[in-house]
């Protein structure tokens, strides 16, 4: 289990539960991005896509566009620079699994 994984994982556990389902991974990537960890959303991104609940292409589409609502929210929180930074990190991640999906 990587680094990013086990953070991911405890703090999914640790989310108070009547806010874990969506509110966990909101907030976390919210986090990453103003902490200037915008890499780390891809990270991210590739955890909850590997749970089931974002195992269909529609439940995945849903979750890039909920990603994708919080950074454009971020925006006037951090500026835009981390906001585009992180948005290409979940792009280049999307793209790479898309790719990916498309050989199997």
């Amino acid at each position: 289990m990587t680094t990013h994984e086990e953070l991911f994982n405890a703090l999914r556990e640790n989310f108070p539960p009547s806010l874990r389902e969506e509110g966990w991974y909101l907030t976390t990537a919210s986090s990453l991005v103003a902490t200037g960890k915008v890499d780390s959303l891809a990270s991210l991104y590739l955890y909850l896509t590997s749970l089931s609940q974002f195992s269909t292409s529609d439940q995945r589409k849903c979750l890039s566009r909920r990603l994708r609502e919080v950074l454009l929210k971020e925006w006037i929180l951090v500026g835009i620079p981390l906001v585009v930074s992180a948005l290409a990190a979940l792009a280049r991640v999307e793209k790479e699994e898309d790719t990916v999906g498309f050989e199997k």
